[in-house]
């Protein structure tokens, strides 16, 4: 759906962003980052959740 936009308008965006998030969706997790949570005030390891996929993410 993005290659149907011209490269800059909003549309084009949208669904650049759209993409970027379900990627990151499907990723999230699998690396063991560390991330800040504001209710303890500390760091603390992401977790994956049902769409975390390596296969799908590689």
């Amino acid at each position: 759906m993005r290659s149907k936009h011209e490269k800059g308008t909003i549309n084009n965006l949208l669904y650049k962003e759209i993409g970027n998030s379900l990627y990151g969706l499907t990723v999230r997790g699998i690396n063991n980052k560390l991330k800040f949570d504001i209710r303890s005030g500390g760091m603390k390891r992401m977790e994956g959740d049902e769409l975390s996929n390596p296969i799908i993410a590689s």
